[in-house]
């Protein structure tokens, strides 16, 4: 990864984690069937989309234990959520946001890692 596409990535995780911020704030406030949920729905949908490989990348990282399994179950929940039928509109904000916390977590760790390759 280059300098550019980090810096891109980096700024993709943390819209992540504020979209996720507000659309926990949205669906607990009733307001989960709203355009502005809408907004954010399509936006974490994008953050999902553009995180999984990096976060993919995290799993090489790991070995065969709980941690890997725990980020593989994240990972394969982020996909299904993305072609789930929305039928509570909240719950589905919810996950959506609990995945993009998850992947950006994960893709956190592998923006760590080919910071430190660079440096080397």
């Amino acid at each position: 990864m280059t300098a550019a596409d980090l810096d891109r990535l980096t700024s993709r995780i943390r819209q992540a984690c504020v979209d996720a911020e507000i659309a926990r704030h949205l669906a607990r406030a009733g307001a989960a069937a709203t355009e502005a949920a809408g907004d954010v729905q399509s936006r974490l949908r994008e953050h999902v989309e553009l995180l999984l490989d990096p976060a993919r990348a995290y799993l090489d990282l790991l070995g065969d234990d709980r941690h890997r399994d725990v980020a593989v179950a994240d990972l394969r929940r982020a996909g299904h959520v993305l072609t789930a039928p929305v039928r509570n509109p909240a719950a589905h904000l919810l996950l959506l946001a609990s995945s993009a916390e998850s992947l950006a977590r994960y893709s956190r760790v592998t923006i760590r890692r080919a910071e430190a390759a660079a440096r080397r």
